[in-house]
């Protein structure tokens, strides 16, 4: 699996936990890859400052901070630093933002030819949240009633921790650890039913346009939606239902013609300490990490939250960066699977410039 894949993997069915796997990629006329960047703390008011304009609903907004002083209110000291006058630091306006996008250069080549890809930049004034919406909105396809699952197409990655911004909370970057949120569409994908051995391929097509339909029917408009959120002309060209068709065809020919593997060897643990694979830098040292979690306790002893997820990160050089070892990451989530399967794991590759997820987790959140 290379760059711009996903592999949702049920890699643990004990218990009826969990009975689907889903992988895809890059191979349908509608798949976009969009990766958003919050601004940084304070750099949305740099930037109206600089530009000396305010908008109406700035203007409102003004009005109503001023109405706001009149009243009593809870002082707060934000995470960064700076007071507020909103309870537990909760902030109404939601943070802009840059958006990559990534698209094929050529959406026939999603029908099986080289595949080569372009970028382009915008900001979003409104947040990720809202650009989300209006793309589903745009996309949006009906569950399959023959499937035996819901998921019919759609979007597919994470949101970072610090998209709480859109949610009301206060903006705080303690860690660039890339996009804040990353997203592909997936158009065309596998699912495997692991309770008796069932593969699905799934395609997204645009509706069948009827035969008098002019340019204010439905599909004209559906298109219009498609374009506003970026989908060119040829991509909602080449989404028919008879190239969906063609592809399901070709994938299921593969699927059947390929050779059955054995099953894996068993993974043994290993004991790092005495041969470690490759050196760790660990960004919170133990003493470090179990202040944090005294901190925690004090948190929910006061009554500020009830659950806390703490977490840390660790680093394995690669040789470009000093390193002694190559660590691809779909390895390291297959040596994963293998130590701890879980119900709800999780590959996904966003491609350059965004992050790869690995994950094993027992629980859906």
């Amino acid at each position: 699996m290379g760059e711009h894949t996903f592999w949702l993997d049920s890699s643990c069915t004990a218990g009826q936990r969990a009975r689907f796997s889903f992988m895809g990629g890059a191979d349908g006329p509608l798949w976009h890859a969009l990766h958003f960047s919050l601004d940084p703390p304070g750099a949305s008011e740099e930037r109206s400052d600089d530009e000396g304009a305010r908008t109406e609903q700035q203007q409102q907004q003004q009005q109503q901070q001023q109405q706001q002083k009149q009243k009593p209110a809870i002082a707060q000291q934000r995470c960064d630093g700076a007071p507020t006058s909103s309870v537990n630091g909760a902030n109404d306006r939601v943070p802009g933002g840059t958006l990559r996008t990534v698209r094929l250069s050529d959406a026939r080549a999603a029908a099986g030819g080289p595949q080569t890809f372009v970028e382009e930049r915008t900001r979003l004034e409104d947040g990720m949240l809202s650009h989300l919406r209006l793309s589903l909105s745009a996309l949006a396809c009906a569950p399959e009633e023959a499937l035996p699952f819901e998921f019919s197409g759609g979007f597919v990655g994470h949101l970072g921790y610090e998209m709480r911004a859109e949610c009301g909370a206060v903006l705080s970057r303690r860690y660039d650890v890339g996009p804040d949120a990353s997203f592909a569409f997936a158009d065309r994908f596998v699912a495997v039913d692991h309770t008796n051995g069932d593969v699905y391929a799934v395609a997204m097509h645009r509706a069948r346009a009827a035969a008098d339909e002019n340019e204010c029917g439905e599909g004209s408009a559906h298109a219009r939606a498609a374009a506003e959120v970026g989908v060119s002309a040829s991509a909602w060209e080449c989404a028919s239902a008879d190239a969906a068709a063609r592809w399901v065809e070709s994938t299921c020919r593969a699927i059947e013609s390929m050779e059955p593997r054995p099953a894996p060897l068993p993974i043994s643990r290993k004991d790092s300490s005495k041969a470690p694979l490759a050196a760790v830098n660990v960004r919170r040292s133990r003493d470090e990490y179990m202040a944090d979690v005294s901190a925690c306790l004090r948190k929910i002893a006061a009554g500020e939250t009830y659950e806390v997820c703490l977490t840390t990160s660790m680093e394995v050089p690669t040789p470009e960066h000093g390193g002694a070892q190559q660590l691809h990451p779909l390895q390291l989530y297959r040596e994963l699977r293998g130590y701890n399967p879980a119900p709800y794991a999780a590959y996904v590759h966003g491609g350059r410039g965004s992050t790869v997820i690995v994950i094993s987790a027992p629980a859906l959140r």
